[in-house]
């Protein structure tokens, strides 16, 4: 299984690849899809000390739950389009929520309408459109990031495993 430093070198060298390969409607918003991905949502935060936990600070006690659940290269953590909206969701439902009750208790506090001004922009047509197309390009830019990441952990770890048996069946082979 390569290195964190490893991944994240094939990562930022394959990027080029996949832009000019899916070239997504949005290059900003895949480009900060794949990195975030890369550096902060990689499948290895099932394990505790990966870079991708690390980076994460004061932080990374959010992702204990997400590493006491799934054991490393599960289903859950390293299948590719699954693995990556699962932590995407796990990251963005405490966001929303703390969103949410701040916006409420500035409503309370202030007497404002703060919460029905923002849904209301959220709603406007326009904004919503861009949101979907920034957004549909984020997630995508994750899910690149993260198959890439999943097809090089699995095809190092077959390369050594038959190198292994091919070196176990030389060994008896004179020469």
């Amino acid at each position: 299984m390569p290195s964190g430093d490893t991944h994240e070198l094939i990562n930022i060298v394959a990027l080029p690849v996949a832009l000019t390969i899916i070239q997504p409607y949005g290059f900003i918003p895949f480009i900060a899809g794949y990195l975030f991905s890369t550096y902060y949502l990689s499948p290895d935060l099932d394990l505790p000390q990966s870079k991708a936990t690390q980076r994460w600070g004061r932080l990374r006690f959010i992702w204990k739950p997400y590493q006491s659940f799934i054991p490393h290269r599960n289903f859950i953590s390293h299948f590719p389009i699954i693995s990556s909206i699962l932590r995407l969701i796990y990251v963005i439902i405490p966001i929303l929520l703390v969103t949410y009750l701040t916006l409420i208790i500035i409503d309370e506090v202030f007497q404002t309408e703060l919460l029905k001004f923002v849904m209301e922009g959220v709603a406007d047509y326009e904004l919503e459109m861009i949101l979907k197309k920034n957004l549909t390009d984020f997630v995508l830019g994750v899910i690149v990031a993260d198959t890439i990441h999943i097809v090089f952990d699995f095809s190092i770890t077959f390369l050594k495993k038959t190198r292994t048996k091919i070196n176990k069946k030389l060994k008896f082979i004179k020469i």
